[in-house]
């Protein structure tokens, strides 16, 4: 994450492929959550509002409107990643999810 920003928590869970997720928080009060792999659950609501690299991958970005952003995208074999922020404006928020690296399983 940039400068200003911090780990507030995480979490792991390994049924089927497993799942990640990681909390950060911007000393503005912004947040910024990180999800990937099997995630029940995950709905968007309407159209995106455009293409946005998620690291090496491309995702679909969606305004929840109130300050909500949400990046989601599909890796196939029911494998998500997930980003959403509150109180970040887009194009920071785009910044973010492309500097994002997959760093492969060893």
């Amino acid at each position: 994450m940039p400068s200003g920003w911090s780990f507030l928590s995480g979490s792991v869970t390994y049924p089927g492929h497993g799942s990640l997720t990681a909390d950060y928080q911007h000393s503005s009060g912004a947040t910024v959550q990180l999800q990937e792999g099997e995630l029940a659950g995950i709905k968007v609501p309407g159209s995106g509002v455009g293409s946005v690299k998620f690291g090496d991958m491309t995702g679909t970005m969606y305004d929840y409107g109130a300050g909500v952003l949400v990046v989601l995208v599909d890796a196939g074999g029911g494998i998500l990643y997930y980003a959403k922020s509150t109180g970040v404006s887009l194009p920071q928020f785009s910044d973010i999810v492309n500097a994002m690296h997959n760093v492969p399983k060893s």
